[in-house]
Parts: structure tokens; C-alpha cells; sequence
């Protein structure tokens, strides 16, 4: 004699769904799903918890559960038809899942209550676990979001900053009054010629690069404010030493080449460097710092 309970085999099957896939849904013991189907609630622990398997499974398979609690109750067939009982799959309502229990029939009413609030918290951890993922998922936005905005920014005030490390050392400004510009190089009286820093020790192993136009030699004048040490080579950094020694407060040294002064200073905040009567600034660079200075045509 066919049992209320077939359709629920029946919707199980016309959805294309196992035993299994519904464990996996709901958490119910797949031998409590088959005692269900075939009308056996002996193997449940229970009528509670019959009533409960029950509603949860018939839920999940989007059949109206009523009737088949109203045959629970009255222990008798139900004249409901199968096909007025099912409703659209899509309103299906997810249920959480019933603790897996021994199959000793008949338990006390404490354990019953257990296996509801067993229930009760399944579906508060999954409604939690739900809103957790929309949070996760809008933080990962907003930090996209950061990020675009953010980083460009980053990068063109490195880019800047690196900019004006790299120019610096031509924007110094000369601490001598009696310069009238603020580069590196500053001319003190009528002279033709053009020093110009075209490369800073930072970015020239040899010192700091100095292109002298518009003169028909270099002319380097070196007037020591306190007691230092100097380095001089004609024709490049690499060419042999010509002089090297000591100078003292108040003496002057000059040198001159056709093409290249390279010259290396012990203390170049106690001098005065003068390139073709271009004042170079001094003031803020380290010890035994190098100078070359290369005549262009």
C-alpha cells in the first residue's frame, strides 16, 4: 500500500538527487532518510525528532510538510495527493542538520530537547556564516578600491622625490653674499665661460661632473679657509697624480689643463673652489670629496 512518505522519494528523484546529496544538505543520517521514504520512524529516536527529520527533508525537496505531520499525528493515511503537496524546488527552504543519534528506538524527553536546539543552532551558525561571507567580500572590495586609489599616488610621489634628489644638488643655494645665483656653480665677476654640473656624486663614481664651455682651458683656483689635504691629476680621474699635499688657512692653489682639473679636497667646507671664475658651493659635502671638471667645446 503506497505511503504518504513515497513522494518524498518520488521528488528526491524527479530532481535527480541521492540519498547522499541530502545527508550533505541537511546533515540527516542517510539511514534515517530511508527509514522516512519507506514509513518505518522506528529507527528515528523518537516522535520529536520523526517530526523534525521529517519537516526538515520535506522542506529541503520543496513539499509541503503539513500533511505528512497531520499522518504522524493521527497515525493514519493522509488523503493528500502527492502532487498537491509539492511546491516549485526553488522555494525550497535550507535546513540545517540533526545530530546523528544510535538507532535505539525510544530516548527521554531530555534528548529530544537536545536534538532541537541542535537544530536551532544549525541554522544560527549558517545565517552567521552568511553574513560573515558579505562582509568578507565587501572588505576585499574597499581594499581594491584603496589600492587603485592609493597606490598611483605613491608612485608619483616617489617619482617626484626622486626627481629632486637627483637635481638638488644643482638647486643649492651659495652661502657666499657675494653670489648672485643658486646653483651649484655661480660666477663673481665678467667671465664668458659656463660651469655646469652634469653629473652629481651620486650618480658618478669619480666625484661630482662638471662641464666647463664657452673658455679655451680650465682654470681652478683653490683658496683654503682652514688647514686641509688636495688630490690633483691633469686629464682625467684615472690620469696619474700630479700634486697631492697639504694646504693651509689663507694660502691659494691654482691649477690649469686644456681639457680636465681633477681634483679630490680633504675638507671641502674649509675651501674655496673657484672653476673660470665660477664660485663652486662647497658647504655640504662630505669629506675627501672629488671634483671634475671637463672642458666642452
Amino acid at each position: 500500500m503506497p505511503m504518504p512518505t513515497d513522494q518524498l522519494r518520488l521528488r528526491r528523484e524527479q530532481v535527480g538527487l541521492t540519498l547522499e546529496d541530502i545527508q550533505q544538505r541537511t546533515r540527516i543520517r542517510v539511514d534515517y532518510l530511508q527509514a522516512i521514504e519507506k514509513g518505518d520512524f522506528s529507527v528515528l529516536p523518537g516522535k520529536f525528532a520523526v517530526r523534525r527529520t521529517v519537516e526538515v527533508y520535506s522542506k529541503e525537496l520543496g513539499v509541503d510538510p503539513v500533511p505528512l505531520l497531520k499522518h504522524l499525528d493521527k497515525g493514519e493515511p493522509t488523503t493528500t495527493s502527492s502532487s498537491s503537496a509539492l511546491v516549485p524546488v526553488s522555494n525550497a527552504i535550507s535546513e540545517s542538520s540533526l545530530p546523528k543519534r544510535s538507532r535505539k528506538a525510544g530516548v527521554s524527553n531530555g534528548e529530544e530537547k537536545n536534538l532541537s536546539e541542535n537544530i536551532g543552532r544549525g541554522r544560527s551558525s549558517r545565517s552567521t556564516g552568511r553574513r560573515g561571507g558579505k562582509r568578507k567580500i565587501s572588505f576585499i572590495l574597499i581594499a581594491l578600491i584603496s589600492l587603485v586609489v592609493i597606490v598611483p599616488g605613491i608612485v608619483f610621489l616617489v617619482s617626484v622625490s626622486g626627481d629632486k634628489a637627483t637635481t638638488s644638488r644643482e638647486k643649492k643655494p651659495s652661502k657666499d653674499t657675494t653670489t648672485t645665483s643658486q646653483s651649484k656653480s655661480s660666477p663673481i665677476r665678467g667671465d664668458s665661460s659656463v660651469v655646469k654640473l652634469v653629473k652629481p656624486s651620486e650618480t658618478y663614481k669619480y666625484g661630482d661632473l662638471f662641464a666647463v664651455s664657452k673658455a679655451d682651458q680650465v682654470n681652478v683656483v683653490l683658496k683654503a679657509k682652514k688647514e686641509t689635504t688636495f688630490t690633483y691629476r691633469q686629464g682625467g680621474p684615472t690620469k696619474k697624480v700630479v700634486e697631492k699635499g697639504k694646504i693651509k688657512a689663507g694660502e691659494k692653489k691654482s691649477f690649469q689643463h686644456k681639457e680636465w682639473v681633477s681634483l679630490k679636497v680633504g675638507t671641502p667646507a674649509s675651501v674655496q673652489l673657484m672653476v673660470n671664475g665660477h664660485l663652486i658651493d662647497t658647504t655640504s659635502d662630505s669629506k675627501d670629496h672629488s671634483y671634475q671638471f671637463q672642458r666642452k667645446s
